[in-house]
């Protein structure tokens, strides 16, 4: 299955990477020294909006963790730059809180996202891995976030200090950056609930692969419940801007995954008794001879030969159409997401 996950923080880069501020200087105002330290936010977003979106759709892996790489450095050095700054009529707080909050940036693209890097590449072998991915994204975006709100207070503060009103000019691409969080916020949220079934149904494959019938049996009762318990989630969900699509498609899924763990499994599993009975009675029969045998015992065995052949034929056509089914509601999925992501973070 395929995924889609990234952290998403326009707090950690709203306006990071200062080139330029090579020289220590002095400026003629507080509001000059405010101008100089935030005049490349514009330029530094738009490179930031071309990485997010690469990474959003998954264009080329390896570039986009490059990238990273170089955003690393980056904002190492815009900290230090911006910390040879003289202060402002012996006021530093705005230039500290600046390079405080670049270098909690620069933390959390070293170190918060690579361990997020890592813990995507194995996030699909487990639940758990997956849940552990999404919950590191989520501890990343907070301490984001709270790194923001510090640098916020510090920047009012200042501004307060020196009469200088501050205005709200949010531009369009914050507001994209805003909008990609809410969106990729939603996604995970129900991509986790999918991916819960999702996996257990793996397990449940994997069982009826092996003609395990106390496995399946413990599985397709796990399965059963998740998928019920995932609908029950999916309904308490909302949309991005009334788009449910995302929604319903996996609500399809989850439908199927129920309706497959219930009386399709019990189907499953009353055959693998009967193939397992079978083998039984083989075994025995074959340690007598002919002349040994009852009739009873013949009699009762071809009965459960042409038993076991006609549940052969239903079991096969019924895995058959669960398979197709499946594929075409996975298929349909990767889709709907792609066509969601395409529409909400373009």
């Amino acid at each position: 299955m395929r995924k889609r996950t990234i952290l998403l923080s326009m707090l950690v880069f709203s306006f990071m990477l200062l080139n330029n501020i090579t020289r220590a200087q002095r400026f003629e105002s507080a509001l000059a020294y405010m101008e100089y330290i935030g005049e490349q936010y514009t330029n530094i977003n738009e490179e930031l909006w071309d990485y997010i979106k690469a990474a959003a759709h998954k264009k080329n892996v390896a570039k986009i963790e490059s990238r990273r790489r170089e955003l690393v450095n980056t904002t190492k050095a815009a900290a230090a730059r911006i910390s040879r700054l003289p202060d402002y009529e012996g006021d530093g707080s705005y230039r500290d809180s600046v390079v405080a909050y670049l270098n909690i940036s620069h933390l959390l693209l070293d170190e918060d996202y690579e361990k997020i890097v890592d813990l995507e590449k194995i996030a699909e072998e487990s639940y758990d891995l997956m849940e552990a991915y999404m919950e590191a994204k989520k501890q990343a975006n907070e301490k984001a976030t709270q790194a923001h709100e510090r640098l916020q207070v510090e920047q009012q503060a200042f501004a307060d200090t020196y009469g200088i009103t501050l205005i709200d000019t949010e531009n369009k691409l914050s507001q994209k950056l805003e909008k990609a969080n809410e969106v990729y916020d939603y996604y995970n949220e129900i991509y986790l609930i999918f991916f819960k079934s999702y996996k257990q149904e793996s397990y449940l494959l994997d069982a009826i692969s092996r003609s395990d019938y106390s496995a399946l049996e413990q599985n397709r009762t796990t399965l059963e419940n998740f998928a019920s318990e995932g609908i029950k989630e999916l309904a308490r969900k909302g949309s991005i801007d009334g788009d449910y699509t995302l929604k319903q498609a996996t609500q399809r899924l989850l439908t199927f995954y129920k309706k497959e763990a219930g009386q399709t499994m019990e189907d499953f599993a009353a055959f693998f008794l009967t193939m397992e009975k079978l083998q039984q009675i083989q075994a025995v029969m074959e340690k007598k001879s002919k002349s040994q045998l009852t009739q009873k015992e013949v009699d009762d065995y071809n009965k459960l030969v042409k038993d076991y052949n006609t549940m052969v034929k239903k079991y096969n056509e019924t895995n058959q159409k669960l398979n197709d089914e499946r594929n075409d509601l996975i298929n349909e999925w990767n889709k709907v997401a792609d066509k969601f992501i395409n529409k909400h973070v373009p």
